[in-house]
């Protein structure tokens, strides 16, 4: 009795009287479909932020790698000098935002407002920084942080001139920031401003201030994803330092 021929798998393998022409196909195919699945797995990743997403928290995503808030000096909601060292040493998620924003502004806030709750008994800080100087004095921006009920041990709200904006939103990570007169806002006192195009990111800031991702604050799992990433942060930062 003739022993039978021993299996093989895939369309890659040589089986007796498959033409070579075949069989290149099925090598051919085997390896597309493969891409295929890699390419996928990517779109998704950079689509939903996971690429990234370092088994140490504190490893910025590569999206980010470099990225890094610059020195500065800001004015916070009690008139007070505020700088980028007050920030060292410490897990921070930043926004971007101004008192007048109708738009996207008042879910930014919102979303902070959320981290702060679900990120309650850990060091993360929560700091925004107005893009609007003109319009956001101090008291302006303590009676909008008020607004949101802000714990302002916490959560700073800060602003400068206009150079030192430009050179921490644009020159420094990258995002848009311009006026635009064709969305006009209308103030309370009846006058208006041109609308202010800004990030729409919370970004979240390691100890050294490099930016360690930045998340959508129109996304859901984003947001979920940021809040995570910041206790875990929170917790390796403390681990280093032995407490």
């Amino acid at each position: 009795m003739s022993t039978p021929a021993a299996s093989t798998d895939g369309p890659a393998a040589a089986r007796p009287g498959m033409p070579v022409a075949v069989r290149v196909a099925g090598i051919f195919g085997s390896i597309l479909a493969a891409v295929g699945v890699v390419a996928l797995i990517v779109v998704l990743n950079v689509k939903y932020g996971s690429l990234a997403r370092p088994t140490n928290p504190l490893a910025p995503d590569v999206t980010v790698s470099g990225l890094k808030l610059p020195g500065f000096t800001l004015t916070d909601q009690d008139g007070r000098p505020f700088t980028r060292d007050r920030l060292s040493g410490q897990v921070t998620i930043v926004d971007f935002m101004f008192t007048n924003c109708p738009f996207i502004c008042p879910l930014l806030s919102a979303r902070m407002v959320q981290a702060g709750e679900q990120l309650a008994g850990t060091p993360v800080r929560f700091l925004s920084v107005s893009v609007d100087p003109t319009h956001d004095t101090p008291a302006r921006l303590r009676e909008y942080g008020e607004r949101y009920r802000a714990n302002f041990s916490r959560w700073t709200f800060a602003t400068g001139d206009a150079a030192t904006v430009k050179r921490i939103v644009s020159d420094s990570l990258k995002f848009n920031l311009e006026d635009e007169p064709q969305t006009p806002i209308t103030l309370p006192d009846g006058s208006t401003m041109s609308n202010i195009s800004h990030p729409q990111h919370l970004v979240l800031v390691g100890p050294s201030g490099e930016v360690l991702g930045m998340y959508a604050a129109k996304d859901d799992a984003q947001v979920a994803a940021l809040i995570d990433r910041a206790r875990r942060a929170a917790d390796e930062v403390a681990r280093r330092r032995g407490l």
